[in-house]
């Protein structure tokens, strides 16, 4: 054998092993889905996926391609651990199978048109050959040449099958390098954007001193990919985040039919004959709500982690996309709650429109309900943020809304305040007297005045007021008919205003 036979054999050889190695990465080891899966949501948007999963690997290097993984994942978040392999790369691939692809990728191989015939709803069917793709389609048929969707009539086309390169699931590649042939199973976690909670809470009362207090986890799953038999927990608490930390923005290139301009049709308008073109569309799962288990009595598990509160599901569970499930995680029938008319002034530029207001100018109180989140108000429970629905029961046992308000989270022993709605029947007027200024740097300055409230009561029983006067630092309060709960920052009052009757109160302020 020549020398040059040699070199060409062995030169054959080595492209032919180069093409080998080129052919088993691209085709790469197929993991479907994980064995298990689990699902922790925090707050702001993000959640912790933890997939274990098991794959067969050769000797040496291999491509690894794992389906079905979240299509909002933060790819730099990505950790393989009890990996027995070198990981020498990593890709995350998300080609959205949308119809720009769809097109892009079968140009050159033919397809079926149908087009909807106005008036008769006649479908006409034949075979076209896709010349150009991706944002405006040219078809060839047997009548010629011409841009899809721009014939004026309702047209769509059939793929004679899915082009191998387009997934409609994203998926993570891996390059591993392996010393030995054999079975792999390995624990997989990210971040994944998509993933939201919150807390909702229903407090209905029972008379004047007591209510039940039930509260749900309501976890969403706002991504394109389900989560399916998962372990789910869900983190409340601050969590510190950075911007960055987001799942790149990936979208489909629109598809747009590129139709040059032409004259108006006969048989109607361009603008009627436009209303009758349908276009193809996608169908989205709309949002549903549904709770975790048909059973009222399985609670969250509540466990301590850190400064956060972790609750557990205590079962496996479904978060398919663009689905809802709420979990009951507190189910209290009788704690202690306490009902108020307030008057609030909570800064001093709520006090000076205030003061702009003619005297005698009626202001109504804000309906408030204070839980006793307390042992000895019967709930002692760390509360997430969330909305709580105030809720009663009308003397004919109908359900009957009162109102909703927001609270932060809070501690066990804080006091969980509502404002629930306005009282249209308790209110209260205001009037300055005995203004005093003084000047300062050349203008005049308020030094002292007296204000003076009515509180009035016009319902058939009595009411608990309370009165809150925020205190700028250089403001004395003095000579007060009632003296205050607290009085410094602010000053509160808190007394019984018997039914159909009024109670006035009176203090002096200097300011320094």
């Amino acid at each position: 054998m020549s020398a040059v036979r040699k070199t060409f054999l062995a030169c054959l050889a080595c492209v032919l092993g180069h093409l080998t190695v080129v052919s088993a990465q691209t085709a790469g080891i197929i993991s479907d889905g994980p064995d298990e899966i689990a699902v922790t949501i925090y707050p702001d948007n993000l959640a912790m996926i933890t997939e274990v999963r098991e794959v067969v690997l050769p000797a040496g290097r291999s491509r690894i391609v794992l389906r079905g993984v979240s299509d909002r994942m933060i790819p730099e978040t990505a950790l393989l651990t009890e990996f027995g392999a070198v990981t020498i790369e990593r890709n995350f691939d998300y080609d959205l199978l949308g119809k720009a692809q769809l097109f892009e990728s079968a140009v050159g191989e033919e397809v079926t048109l149908y087009r909807t015939l106005p008036g008769s709803g006649e479908v006409q069917v034949q075979r076209a050959k896709i010349l150009a793709g991706e944002t405006g389609a040219v078809l060839e048929t047997e009548d010629g040449i011409e841009a899809f969707q721009c014939s004026l009539l309702s047209e769509s086309v059939r793929f004679d099958g899915q082009p191998s390169e387009l997934q409609a699931e994203p998926s993570l590649s891996l390059i591993v390098e392996a010393a030995e042939a054999g079975p792999q199973k390995f624990e997989f976690r990210y971040l994944a954007s998509g993933f939201r909670w919150r807390a909702d809470y229903v407090l209905n009362l029972q008379g004047r001193k007591r209510g039940s207090l039930l509260a749900w986890l309501t976890a969403t799953n706002g991504t394109g990919v389900g989560i399916h038999d998962a372990d789910v927990s869900i983190v409340a608490g601050k969590v510190a985040r950075l911007l960055e930390t987001d799942a790149p923005e990936i979208g489909a290139p629109a598809f747009v039919a590129q139709c040059l301009p032409r004259e108006r049709p006969q048989g109607g308008s361009l603008n009627s004959i436009l209303g009758r073109i349908r276009q193809d569309s996608l169908i989205v799962t709309g949002s549903r709500v549904q709770n975790f288990a048909g059973e009222a009595d399985i609670i969250a598990e509540r466990e301590n982690l850190g400064d956060y509160k972790l609750y557990r599901i205590p079962f496996r569970t479904s978060l398919t996309t663009q689905q809802t499930k709420q979990l009951l995680f507190i189910d209290t029938p009788r704690v202690k709650v306490t009902k108020r008319y307030a008057f609030d002034y909570s800064d001093m530029y709520d006090r000076e429109d205030l003061y702009d207001e003619e005297p005698g100018t009626v202001f109504h109180a804000t309906e408030r309900y204070e839980i006793d989140n307390s042992r000895q108000g019967h709930l002692a429970e760390p509360l997430p943020s969330g909305i709580v629905r105030v809720m009663m029961d009308r003397d004919d046992s109908v359900p009957f809304y009162i109102g909703n308000d927001d609270i932060e989270n809070t501690a066990i022993g804080q006091p969980v305040v509502i404002d629930a709605t306005y009282a249209g029947r308790v209110a209260m007027t205001i009037e300055i007297t005995n203004e005093e200024q003084v000047r300062r740097r050349g203008s005049w300055h308020l030094s002292a005045y007296d204000q003076q409230h009515e509180f009035i009561n016009t319902t058939d029983e009595a009411v608990e007021i309370e009165f809150q006067f925020s205190l700028a630092p250089n403001e004395t309060l003095s000579n007060a008919t009632m003296r205050p709960k607290e009085e410094k920052p602010v000053a509160i009052w808190r007394f019984r205003l018997a039914k159909n009757s009024s109670r006035s109160l009176s203090f002096h302020i200097d300011v320094k």
